[in-house]
């Protein structure tokens, strides 16, 4: 008998000292757990969709402008691609096939970012060169623009050699 009382002792003791479900701990616990999800899922939503920030375009549009130039980029079948100035409607340069790989891609990503939207091809892409010194490469259509000093010298270059004027002669 006295095995029996020992361990009748032992699961009412045990049983005393677990928390009861039963309380109001449960109910409250579970709307909070519910507003903390929600509140997660939503600082995720914001992060993964990005904010609204102000277009770079926006902001450099109105710094002066040394030297701009609208042009077109033309892929041809032989694999070059063909620099067309938009408003002349002539060739400013030929970049040979397999040569420039950070114009093309440039090109490329706006071009992508266009039939994403569904623009077609009629409006030119614009070089500017700006009174800070730096180049950019703009996409009027899309309000995408990329500061090219972001990518190196070099990069610049590539793009600059496009303009009217060097940009190392302008005068602001």
């Amino acid at each position: 008998m006295s095995t029996h009382s020992a361990t009748s002792s032992l699961t009412t003791s045990t049983a005393a000292n677990e928390p009861s479900h039963s309380g109001r701990s449960m109910p409250l616990a579970l709307p909070l757990f519910g507003i903390a999800v929600t509140l997660v899922a939503t600082i995720a939503l914001v992060f993964w969709t990005g904010t609204p920030e102000p277009s770079p375009t926006a902001e450099t549009e109105r710094l002066p402008i040394l030297a701009a130039r609208d042009v077109f980029f033309e892929d041809q079948a032989d694999g070059s691609v063909r620099v067309v100035d938009a408003k002349l409607k002539r060739q400013v340069e030929i970049i040979a096939p397999a040569s420039n790989g950070f114009l093309r891609g440039a090109v490329r990503g706006l071009v992508r970012e266009r039939k994403r939207q569904s623009i077609g091809p009629e409006i030119p892409f614009t070089i500017a060169a700006l009174a800070t010194g730096r180049v950019v490469l703009r996409d009027a259509a899309t309000a995408r623009e990329i500061d090219l000093a972001t990518f190196g010298s070099t990069n610049v270059e590539v793009f600059a050699r496009l303009l009217p004027i060097s940009p190392a002669t302008a005068k602001p």
